[in-house]
């Protein structure tokens, strides 16, 4: 039996999650930028990684 029917057969709220796209940051212990339009920013003692074009790029190191 595959997760998918599992899942179905539950409450529902877990198939929710699976349709759901989301897209959060990759956690990297050295983070660099891909493109042009990448950019570094410090906050809160961890460097992040943003892009305005491509939200795969996103990442966070440590």
């Amino acid at each position: 039996m595959s997760a998918l029917p599992r899942m179905m057969a539950g409450s529902g709220s877990g198939l929710a999650s699976m349709v759901m796209p989301f897209r959060g940051f990759k956690v990297r212990t050295s983070v660099k930028k891909f493109c042009k339009d990448c950019y570094m920013v410090r906050r809160k003692g961890r460097v992040y990684v943003y892009c305005k074009t491509n939200g795969k790029h996103k990442q966070r190191q440590g």
